[in-house]
């Protein structure tokens, strides 16, 4: 079931600005933590596809998807094949939001590290 989220940015990335309205619908829930986050594949309103994380604990949405947005930056300054960072956004709730770039053919790193021994 589609859902339409509307947010405002707060960091710009790639394609976003400061300040920006956007509207995100999500297309396809990938991931559920119930009192912590969602993740949603998702198109923003000019048809492009993201993923969105969407933060949703009252005390450490903040901070969860700061952190995220910061390490994602530093991984995408460092040239690491890992999601464009598209924006760091919030509702009118308070709720965080973090947009990256949609990687169809992708993995979650811990899918990359099972079975990778500490000498690798």
């Amino acid at each position: 079931m589609s859902k339409i989220l509307e947010m405002t940015v707060i960091e710009g990335g790639e394609s976003l600005d400061v300040g920006q309205e956007i509207t995100v619908r999500s297309e396809e829930s990938l991931r559920h933590l119930p009192g912590r986050r969602r993740v949603y594949r998702a198109v923003l309103g000019d048809g492009m596809p993201v993923l969105c994380k969407h933060y949703t604990h009252p005390k450490k949405a903040g901070s969860d998807a700061a952190g995220e947005w910061d390490w994602l930056r530093l991984l995408n300054r460092a040239e690491l094949p890992v999601p464009r960072a598209m924006g760091l956004a919030e509702n009118a709730a308070g709720e965080r939001f973090v947009l990256t770039e949609w990687l169809a053919q992708s993995q979650e790193l811990g899918e990359v590290m099972e079975g990778c021994s500490s000498e690798e």
